[in-house]
């Protein structure tokens, strides 16, 4: 279990180094977004952790409701993410591509950590 957090960290961090290069590009060229851009990028770190740590449980333990928790774990992530998506787009409709953008860093984090290890 020590190295699923060793993992974590270290994909956090990617997040971060890619979170902040695409910030400082969206800060420079679409100042508007950048609100949008690091809600999706916190949200997806939120998630994440989420997700790790609750499967992280899902093995540890041996409890009655584990798969309970589990939908739960997932339905709660799943709705917290659209509750946002909504939210931007009723703000403005353009929002959400920086949403996505700063969502999507965690997949470009998780594509350069399997390139390096």
């Amino acid at each position: 279990m020590k190295e699923t957090i060793g993992t974590f960290k270290k994909i956090v961090l990617i997040d971060l180094i890619i979170g902040c290069i695409l910030a400082t590009f969206i800060y420079i060229f679409f100042r508007n977004h950048m609100i949008s851009f690091l809600l999706g990028l916190l949200l997806v770190i939120f998630s994440f952790s989420m997700n790790v740590f609750g499967i992280k449980q899902f093995i540890k333990h041996n409890r009655k409701y584990k798969q309970i928790n589990f939908l739960i774990n997932l339905f709660l992530r799943v709705f917290l993410v659209c509750v946002v998506a909504i939210i931007l787009v009723k703000q403005n409709k353009f929002y959400i591509f920086s949403y996505m953008l700063g969502y999507m860093c965690n997949y470009m984090s998780l594509t350069v950590y399997g390139i390096i290890v």
